[in-house]
């Protein structure tokens, strides 16, 4: 297994991981036609081929290029085929509001944006009338291999001529210590935006490796073959650490992370809040009312045990009797099939970040069987500083 700290960045672990297993899959990508995997192999030829687009078209190393998107697999492929090339990335969460990506943009210095279909007209029309950019020439390529307009295949085109020993001068120019990713707004990692005047930060190769090392030994504690869920932005920092430990550790990425559950049957889950909140309201609201009663009680007791099990070290502490009996009932009654309908049935670690995680929604999951972590407990933050 790769570790982050024996490579300069991404690029590097990929290259690792494609030479030791070309045939492992990294992603799954999951859309309308069910889930397609894609192979190391595939994945670093795919890299290769939009990495030469980017130098073709005047990319250098250190140039900031922003990706406006969901965390699709064309997004997670874009960006890495800027680092291949040299380059930095600025994510910028899809949600984002006009002004705010106008403003994102300028103060980042971004020279090119790889943009979502759905978000691209938006785009385009704030490029035409911004006032704060200027006269800079901002391209825009879809996140899309077909279709009209800029798109993948019409930027990778031009660059099939970059020898190899050009595209691996842009590759040899990433350091430990170059940027590899800016981030817009840390502050707003949990809760509201704060003003757009707020600082950026800028994330070098070896801090985002320190930032993922503990990831890969949680991915890979109890599996040879980890498959992970990633719902977070890709404007989220610990979702491009999760990316890079994905890589080290060999893991398949499903993709989009928030609507490959539970078809993905991740081992290891990592989402915002809001993404447990939803797994829990969509189940509770599953069914007729003899099924949603059913399943307020199961849920009255999982929060009940877990509640009885904080009092566990103490003398007499932890469930008793009649709960005990009663959670072992509703185990083989309903909380299997609710983590297999939820989640999935192989999880090993699920963690959140980005805000506070409900006390009773926590209480809820942990007597499933689902015991959700903080980020905090498995990565440390300051990292990214250092």
């Amino acid at each position: 297994m790769s570790t982050p700290s024996d490579a300069v960045g991404a690029v590097d672990l990929l290259l690792a991981r494609a030479e030791a297993a070309p045939g492992r899959a990294l992603f799954s990508v999951h859309g309308d036609g069910g889930p397609r995997r894609v192979t190391a192999a595939e994945f670093l030829a795919q890299v290769r081929w939009l990495a030469r687009g980017l130098v073709a078209a005047g990319l250098g190393p250190g140039e900031r290029v922003a990706v406006l998107s969901p965390a699709t697999f064309e997004a997670h492929l874009a960006g890495t085929a800027v680092w291949y090339a040299g380059g930095v990335t600025v994510p910028i969460d899809a949600s984002e509001a006009p002004a705010h990506v106008e403003a994102i943009l300028a103060e980042s210095g971004a020279t090119r944006v790889f943009a979502a279909r759905e978000l691209a007209g938006s785009l385009s029309a704030m490029l035409g009338a911004s006032a704060v950019l200027g006269d800079r020439l901002i391209p825009v390529t879809l996140l899309a291999v077909e279709g009209d307009g800029g798109t993948l295949t019409s930027l990778a085109g031009p660059g099939q001529g970059v020898s190899d020993a050009e595209l691996e001068r842009h590759r040899a120019a990433v350091h430990r210590d170059s940027p590899a990713v800016i981030l817009a707004r840390p502050e707003s990692w949990a809760g509201d935006p704060p003003p757009l005047a707020s600082p950026q930060m800028t994330v070098t190769h070896g801090a985002l490796a320190r930032l993922a090392a503990p990831l890969v030994s949680v991915l890979a504690a109890r599996t040879a073959e980890p498959r992970a869920v990633v719902a977070l932005p890709l404007s989220h920092p610990h979702a491009s650490a999760a990316g890079v430990a994905c890589l080290a550790a060999g893991a398949s990425l499903a993709v989009p992370g928030d609507a490959a559950l539970p078809a993905a049957d991740p081992t290891f889950v990592l989402g915002s809040p809001r993404l447990f909140e939803e797994l829990f309201e969509g189940a509770a609201r599953s069914g007729g009312p003899r099924r949603r009663g059913r399943f307020a009680r199961a849920a009255a007791i999982a929060r009940a045990h877990s509640e009885a099990d904080d009092g566990g070290a103490s003398p007499g502490g932890g469930p008793r009797g009649r709960l005990r009996l009663a959670h072992a009932m509703w185990e083989r009654l309903a909380y299997r099939r609710l983590r297999e309908s939820m989640i999935g049935a192989s999880l090993e670690t699920a963690a959140y970040s980005g805000g506070t995680l409900d006390p009773d929604l926590a209480h809820f999951f942990r007597g499933i069987g689902v015991p959700i972590v903080g980020i905090e407990s498995i990565v440390d933050d300051g990292a990214l500083g250092s």
